[in-house]
């Protein structure tokens, strides 16, 4: 992707999405993530899980690692959950700041299937917290549970220790105990999660359409600032999909190149994970970049083809933006095409390109 150090527009459609560059583009990292640098490294941790009120509580270990990532505007966790008998729980997420809503946001999938997003709050100088409310499929009652979340965790004072809190409510019942636990240092590094690590479940049949998607695909086309010709600039690059976590996750890896007068080592790179949705059956995507740009949105199936629905700022201005991928009969993607309204601008095509697919 050709990209030159005065553009701020989207480019992570690329991954199915339209998301603005961080509207500092250039600019550093926000300082405000040096709070996570206590947490940075590998950990081993241990605890009990209770996963419904009234239920007996399980143990569990776990390994988790934080490391900076997307040139130091993420966190990234890497956490295998181990259950026992119940299985292990492979999750992967992200801390970014949030510049538009001045916080903190995680950004997270699982072998579990899902991607979520969830507002993050440091409550003081050791501790941090988030709470979520969500309305959840459960597999096992086959009911449709709305719940409220509640998480933290808290650095001791030398900082070779991490105490985790999860507090939940279902349906309006009361609140339960749902996590415990303590992580110490570790003295080996922790890998990556496994991206080949099987499921805690079946994923949903709906994944079988975007496992058609896998594969390698040179992406070429054109951003638009505006509905002017001479607004328009050339982009191109690589895409790379692949299934997650036994099918659970559809993950994107966009390699753009530069161009114009960025160092030819500045490429933009932006990773992105769908999964789907069984209570608003659609699917749901989380994304991230190396210009800090993050996002969480939903999208739909028309056909043979997807439609992804985008609301929010760019640069203060409120803006949507609609984008279509649109693929073939045997299910690779072949061209994207993007529109977007701005405030009391007249819509155009901000985006569109064409995907070839390698092989």
């Amino acid at each position: 992707m050709k990209i030159t150090k005065s553009s701020s527009a989207a480019v992570a459609v690329l991954t199915l999405l339209v998301a603005p560059l961080a509207a500092q583009m250039g600019a550093p990292p926000s300082p405000e993530l040096a709070k996570f640098d206590r947490i940075l490294g590998s950990w081993t941790g241990e605890g009990e899980v209770i996963m419904a009120a009234g239920q007996a509580g399980m143990p569990w270990t776990a390994t988790t690692k934080y490391s900076k990532v997307l040139n130091g505007y993420f966190i990234r966790e890497d956490s295998t959950i181990d259950l026992g008998a119940g299985g292990k729980i492979h999750m992967l997420g992200f801390y970014g700041w949030d510049k538009d809503n001045n916080n903190f946001v995680q950004l997270s999938t699982s072998s579990m299937g899902g991607a979520y997003a969830a507002p993050v709050d440091w409550t003081s100088t050791d501790t941090f917290t988030s709470m979520a409310t969500m309305r959840a499929f459960n597999p096992m009652s086959q009911a449709i549970e709305r719940s409220l979340e509640r998480w933290k965790t808290t650095i001791e004072k030398d900082g070779t220790a991490l105490t985790i809190i999860g507090e939940k409510a279902v349906d309006g019942a009361p609140w339960f105990s749902h996590v415990t636990g303590k992580f110490t240092k570790a003295k080996a590094d922790v890998a990556a999660v496994d991206a080949n690590a099987a499921p805690m479940m079946p994923p949903a049949d709906e994944m079988k359409s975007l496992e058609k998607l896998r594969g390698m695909y040179d992406v070429e086309g054109s951003m638009r600032w505006g509905s002017g010709a001479d607004e328009a600039m050339s982009i191109r690059g690589t895409e790379r999909m692949d299934m997650i976590f036994g099918g659970q996750v559809l993950s994107m890896r966009t390699i753009g190149e530069p161009a114009g007068d960025m160092p030819a080592d500045s490429k933009y790179e932006g990773l992105a994970y769908t999964s789907w949705d069984a209570v608003d059956k659609c699917y749901t995507t989380i994304m991230v970049s190396n210009m800090g740009e993050q996002g969480h949105f939903k999208m739909w199936p028309d056909g043979k083809h997807f439609v992804m629905y985008w609301t929010g700022k760019e640069n203060g201005v409120p803006m949507v933006k609609r984008t279509v991928m649109h693929c073939d009969d045997a299910g690779k993607a072949t061209k994207v095409v993007s529109h977007q309204l701005a405030g009391s601008v007249a819509p155009f095509v901000c985006f569109e390109a064409t995907y070839k697919a390698r092989g």
